[in-house]
């Protein structure tokens, strides 16, 4: 270390040329060495690199050295530190050593070092994979529209193909000689309408053109048995649709006379109805009991199985979200609504008393709105359900409509005609009916002294909440209850009937309450995954409201821009390909029928790919911030519009107040006749009392 000598080797060299400095020198020397070994051995002990000459190197190691005199409870925690650093280097963490001996925080060198990972890993798979490293999302979008007009093509090829298949089937004189007999008497029993002849008999007498001629037979199971000859695999399959309203007893034989089946239905819906009928006889061996249906009777049996998640009725998520919540555990795949931030359920509050197994002013009240929605030119083209809880108001509803229809006969064109016509139904005989507007009249309320019982019916029965579950679910557009009751005024205990505290809390939902529970944010469903929020404070940065995992079940809209001009509606929908992308396994539903349903709700849709985020983010977020000015634009000129059109129509609005108006005062003169005609019939024995 002849550099580190004051003078360096010319020094050196002028001391060794004096005899008397020698030994001196030599002593130097050797303490020199001694204290330079022992340098080394502390460095390498401590894995210390000396640094570059800049001063006076015995004032440096003096400083050192008091410095590890002063602390040397540290030395122990250096030691493992350049033993762990040392171990890092030659992991190659260079760069992560470095950023923390330069100042990091501990936590954000983690995160940087599990981003550069990342990093690393994903640069690294996609330029192994040839699909990936070529993927690009405009080319993808055209192989999606290419696949969509070959998927359209291909069905509409297979419904002619089939068509054709069938039809080349069919029989003539000339196919065999017991095909041109049975085609006679075909002839035969249609010209003379089947004199002397029944249906089963001609049935009987046609079996080789039969399956031939009808391939399909859509039948009752009473119908079955009695048109249809009791043989065994007189059809390969049978399908039994609604099945949770079919006994196994008027099932069975239907079952026999096919080779395979298929049981359709929904175990959160009513089973048949039993009000009617005794409780028949014990059966002490439950392997010889039925149960309530053929499709409680076939779960029950083990026969394998397949649950439909898609949730078609609806246009509006709300319709069906509280069912899907209570009664179907959010399993069914939902979609939301363009205009999701608005709810399509509403109760109406009504000042009604319940007496006599009716609710007069209910009944007014649903009567009023079935004639606004009459007299209003946008509402009149949606179709109109009422549901009831009983026999009763179902009766007065339909009296007081009856009264409308005779003083006003469009109205009972309007309502009785085409191809959804009004209907006025009870809990018990609406399983099955769908409209676009549903009226649901509670019925039950506080009595003239103002109490509130809580014996709701069959709600109160076991299986109560799938009667509800039947109402709640009939609606494509919108749902309307009319009460006079609020959940507030319901006393429920940890006792009460599950269809109560159904009851209770679809009450309090239509009220404008939350679902709760696992209507909020799936567990697993991570906003923080992938470019999500990346995406999100852009959004923002860019002056737009947006929300993140729209939807209220598995499947969630990534990213909803809020409507700057009508705050209630989304302007834009963002999807991301991930994990609801990633769960859907179906090319078909993945690609095309997921994003043709939410079109259909009135989205625009915008997708970002992660490919082309990773290859070019500033191009990515340039290409969107596009898309959200032409949305603007569009929202912009569409709330003109609106805004023009409510102008034009204000004065339409008035006169159809002032003969909603009109049209209230008599139907309010008539309510009592109404209700007292209702009542006379029910205490005269009409109706029995427990369908009520």
């Amino acid at each position: 270390r002849e550099e580190k000598f004051p003078g360096g080797p010319d020094m050196i060299r002028l001391l060794a040329d004096d005899a008397s400095a020698t030994a001196i020198f030599k002593e130097f020397l050797e303490s020199f060495h001694a204290l330079t070994g022992t340098e080394q051995r502390l460095n390498d002990l401590l894995k210390r690199t000396p640094s570059a000459d800049s001063g006076n190197w015995i004032d440096e190691e003096r400083n050192f050295c008091s410095a590890l005199l002063q602390n040397q409870g540290a030395l122990k925690d250096l030691g493992l530190y350049n033993q762990v650093r040392q171990e890092c280097m030659l992991a190659g963490l260079q760069p992560a050593v470095e950023a923390y001996e330069g100042g990091m925080d501990a936590e954000q060198l983690q995160d940087a070092y599990r981003k550069g990972v990342y990093t690393a890993l994903i640069s690294e798979t996609i330029s192994r994979d040839d699909v990936l490293s070529s993927f690009s999302g405009a080319s993808f979008e055209e192989a999606v529209r290419q696949f969509k007009i070959m998927d359209d093509a291909v069905m509409q090829k297979t419904r002619t193909e089939i068509l054709r298949k069938l039809v080349s089937r069919i029989p003539t004189p000339w196919t065999s000689p017991e095909a041109g007999l049975e085609l006679t008497l075909l002839r035969k029993a249609i010209g003379s309408t089947a004199r002397g002849m029944s249906i089963r008999k001609l049935f009987d007498r046609i079996p080789h053109i039969l399956p031939a001629l009808c391939p399909c037979m859509l039948m009752s199971p009473n119908s079955v048995a009695q048109y249809l000859a009791q043989q065994n695999d007189l059809f390969d399959i049978v399908i039994f649709d609604e099945a949770s309203q079919l006994p196994t007893c008027k099932a069975a034989g239907t079952l026999y006379r096919a080779k395979d089946a298929v049981i359709v239905g929904d175990p959160k819906q009513m089973p048949p109805t039993s009000f009617f009928s005794g409780s028949g006889p014990e059966v002490e061996d439950l392997q010889l009991d039925d149960l309530d249906s053929i499709l409680e009777d076939a779960l029950a049996l083990g026969v394998p199985s397949l649950y439909l998640k898609w949730h078609y009725r609806s246009s509006h998520e709300s319709l069906i979200a509280f069912s899907n919540r209570h009664f179907y555990e959010n399993r069914m795949l939902t979609f939301p609504s363009a205009n999701d931030r608005e709810r399509r359920v509403k109760t109406v509050r009504v000042d009604g008393v319940y007496r006599n197994g009716t609710n007069p002013k209910e009944a007014e009240a649903v009567v009023q709105e079935i004639l606004r929605r009459y007299l209003d030119p946008e509402l009149r083209s949606q179709s109109v359900g009422v549901v009831t809880f009983n026999v009763k108001q179902q009766a007065l509803i339909e009296n007081l409509l009856m009264r409308q229809y005779q003083r006003d006969p469009a109205l009972d064109e309007w309502a009785n005609s085409g191809e959804d016509p009004l209907f006025v139904k009870n809990l018990e005989n609406v399983q099955g009916d769908e409209r676009d507007a549903i009226l649901f009249s509670i019925t039950y309320g506080p009595d003239e002294r103002g109490r509130i019982s809580m014996n709701f019916g069959p709600i109160n029965q076991e299986g109560g909440s799938k009667r509800l579950n039947v109402a709640f679910s009939r609606s494509r557009i919108s749902m309307t209850v009319f009460a006079s009751m609020g959940p507030e005024d319901m006393k429920v205990t940890d006792t009460s009937p599950e269809g109560v505290v159904a009851f209770r809390d679809f009450l309090s939902y239509a009220d404008g309450g939350s679902l709760g529970g696992s209507a909020g944010k799936k567990a697993g469903a991570e906003e923080d995954d992938g470019i999500l929020q990346s995406v999100r404070s852009f959004i923002e940065e860019s002056g737009y409201r947006c929300e993140t995992m729209v939807g209220h079940s598995d499947f969630r809209l990534d990213i909803a821009v809020i409507d700057p001009y009508e705050p209630e509606e989304y302007m834009l929908g963002v999807l991301l390909d991930g994990d609801s992308y990633r769960r859907t396994a179906n090319t078909r539903d993945r690609e095309v029928s997921q994003a043709g349903v939410l079109k259909n709700l009135g989205w625009s849709l915008y997708r970002i790919w992660t490919v082309d985020w990773w290859d070019n983010r500033e191009r990515e977020l340039r290409r969107l911030l596009r898309e959200l000015e032409k949305q603007k634009e569009l929202s912009q000129k569409r709330a003109e519009e609106r805004k023009a059109k409510l102008e034009r129509e204000k004065e339409e609005a008035e006169a159809r107040e002032a003969e909603a108006r009109r049209r209230n005062e008599e139907l309010k003169s008539e309510l009592d006749a109404a209700e007292a005609e209702v009542i006379a019939e029910a205490e005269s024995g009409m109706y029995n009392e427990s369908s009520i």
